[in-house]
């Protein structure tokens, strides 16, 4: 993986801030961190994250419709995006999916399996760079 990755963190409780960040610190990635959807828009298009990590349960937009907005986005398309919420029901997850979510994760979470999610996005994501073919 590269040495510097950043990942964007959307959710409106700072203590899943801190909490994803002790547990991918080892990954050696930036962070970056908004408190709902519309901040994480304006972060999304200010930071260009290499993988978004939300929340579904926001005040002011859900993780699904966030996640539906960064991919009508042609410039996001392709940038992983990891569902990590209390939600826990299939149907939960089957939207999620349908949204556009590359993963998706319950809270409370494991630390060492954060990182292995993380750890195959990114490289999936770098994978992919490295064989498309830019245009002339």
């Amino acid at each position: 993986m590269s040495p510097k990755h950043r990942i964007l963190v959307i959710d409106d409780e700072p203590i899943y801030h801190k909490m994803v960040a002790h547990a991918i610190k080892s990954l050696g990635c930036e962070l970056d961190f908004a408190n709902g959807g519309e901040q994480g828009l304006r972060a999304i298009q200010m930071n260009n994250p290499d993988l978004i990590i939300t929340d579904v349960v926001m005040p002011d937009m859900t993780g699904y419709e966030i996640t539906q907005k960064i991919r009508q986005n042609r410039r996001f398309a392709q940038t992983p995006i990891l569902i990590l919420t209390s939600q826990t029901d299939l149907g939960d997850r089957l939207k999620a999916f349908e949204a556009g979510a590359d993963d998706y994760m319950s809270k409370p979470f494991e630390p060492s399996e954060l990182i292995a999610r993380v750890g195959v996005l990114l490289r999936r994501k770098e994978a992919l760079e490295s064989t498309t073919v830019s245009p002339s």
